[in-house]
């Protein structure tokens, strides 16, 4: 009976669509925390545009009513922006090899997730356009929202993306078990450092047995360092700034540092206790799947406000969020990720508009990311939103659960169990971090692309085995290190160093 209404309602948007009926707002959340929605262009005469946007689904999200959410934008945005979007999904894990093969194969593409770490590269590769005339021409909300963090997305003044509204700001830590923590009288306000949870770990290892370990990856392909680390990685981790860049300018190679060496052997003495999942190097699974077997305890997290929440609905459990390190802002982390317009765009224009939307429109926002109210979510009596009654992420049609991907995340309402409050106490969050002294600097590595190739080489060699824990830092660190040297590390450190102190002689 379910399905039939399901398919019943997107039938209703279909042909409301081609009769050239007026979309009616189908989400009436209002977020107190965000300026109002931005009024709507004139629509253009001519024919309506079509804008393929790609879109990632990562972990355990569900995206098979996207036909559905297609038909409800459609129909709002038709009359907005004379435009349509095509909503192309693609697995998280393969996103990057799928953008670079529909890129160079000149398929159908115009707005494109890009990524921190990839963001030089697409520049450099000219794959990604300039958007400087186009978001004075139709990017006003973009401008008004994202304002001066934009110069993480620029190169020489040309803004090349735009970065999705979110935690501009980390801090890194620990979501746990609450149940685990109660059920082994462990106080988490007693946790003052990562190292703490050595005996942590003892404990309830101990007691939940040999099938069960504590700490667990992430995310597929990541390693814990990704969520916990005090430096600037001054956007490929290539060459970084220390303590997040926030007292000094000089450009090491973190692999060298004390803190990677410290961490490092950390992780390595878990893993020998069997406190680390055996195959933390090879899995193919994310923290949501693997803690819902009921074998794990914890993961490394970037810790921000409302992640508690975040981790309880992937999870099933109740969650308690541990922060080991403070608040701080880099252009990575502003930058991590952001929406470009493709190179083979066939209407740059039209992009701009509906990316336009995703920054300052409240029903297009509100669609992409919790889908159709009454479908996917229903707004409760206090204003927060849930999934509706008996249902949840694994039963309902559009559950991506990637709010922080679809745009301007501050003008959605907030889910069930988070505080009304949250986006200000985000925003607070990113007002108050401490920033680092490169804070808009992107390095240009077209002139290291070669050397920039075979380290990532030697990184997706060593990477996920020694920073995840399952080798014996002593011996990998220095090989890691010799064949970073060896396949021109320095160089690129060398190149990074001049193009930033560069970079601060002019913003002086």
């Amino acid at each position: 009976m379910k399905r039939f209404w399901t398919l019943l309602l997107a039938l209703v948007l279909t042909v409301s669509l081609l009769s050239g009926c007026s979309g009616s707002d189908s989400s009436s959340s209002d977020s107190s925390a965000v300026v109002s929605q931005q009024e709507s262009e004139p629509v253009d005469d001519g024919p309506v545009e079509e804008v393929v946007m790609a879109l990632f689904v990562a972990g355990a999200g569900n995206s098979s009513d996207v036909q559905m959410i297609e038909d409800a934008i459609n129909e709002i945005i038709v009359e907005k922006i004379n435009t349509r979007v095509k909503i192309e999904i693609i697995a998280g894990s393969n996103y990057s090899q799928q953008m670079t093969l529909m890129l160079t194969g000149g398929e159908p593409l115009d707005l494109m997730v890009v990524t921190g770490s990839e963001f030089p590269t697409y520049v450099g590769r000219e794959q990604i356009i300039g958007l400087n005339d186009l978001l004075d021409q139709y990017g006003a909300g973009i401008k008004e929202h994202v304002g001066d963090f934009l110069r993480a997305t620029s190169v020489d003044g040309e803004v090349y993306a735009v970065p999705t509204i979110r935690d501009y700001s980390r801090g890194g830590g620990l979501n746990i078990r609450k149940d685990l923590l109660d059920k082994y009288g462990i106080d988490p306000s007693t946790l003052e450092s990562l190292e703490d949870m050595t005996e942590v770990f003892q404990v309830v290892k101990e007691g939940e047995g040999a099938d069960f370990y504590p700490l667990v990856i992430a995310g597929a392909g990541t390693s814990f360092l990704d969520n916990y680390r005090t430096v600037d990685t001054l956007n490929d981790g290539n060459g970084v700034l220390l303590n997040g860049g926030y007292d000094n300018t000089d450009i090491v190679l973190y692999e060298e540092s004390e803190e990677y060496s410290n961490l490092l052997n950390l992780f390595w003495d878990w893993y020998q206790k069997g406190y680390i999942q055996k195959d933390i190097a090879t899995t193919t699974e994310s923290y949501g799947s693997i803690m819902r077997t009921g074998n794990a305890m914890c993961w490394f997290t970037n810790c921000k406000p409302g992640i508690q929440q975040v981790a309880e609905r992937n999870t099933g459990y109740e969650i308690e969020t541990v922060q080991f390190l403070d608040y701080f802002s880099f252009t990575g982390q502003v930058n991590s990720f952001s929406w470009a317009i493709a190179q083979n765009s066939s209407s740059p224009e039209a992009a701009m508009k509906f990316m336009n939307l995703m920054f300052s429109d409240v029903e297009v926002m509100t669609y992409l990311s919790y889908g159709l109210e009454d479908v996917h979510y229903v707004t409760q009596a206090d204003g927060h939103v849930g999934y509706p009654e008996g249902e949840d992420q694994t039963t309902i049609g559009w559950s991506l659960n990637t709010s922080w991907l679809m745009g301007n995340q501050f003008l959605l309402p907030n889910w069930e169990g988070e505080p009304l409050d949250l986006w200000d106490k985000q925003k607070a969050a990113n007002d108050n971090a401490r920033m680092s002294m490169a804070l808009g600097f992107v390095f240009d590595n077209s002139n290291v692309t070669t050397e920039v190739a075979a380290v990532q080489s030697v990184r997706d060699e060593y990477k996920r085995v020694v920073e995840n824990g399952a080798g014996d830092p002593a011996v990998l660190i220095p090989e890691y290190v010799a064949k970073l040297k060896a396949n021109g590390i320095e160089r690129i450190i060398s190149e990074k160093q001049s193009q930033l102190d560069a970079w601060i002689a002019n913003q002086n």
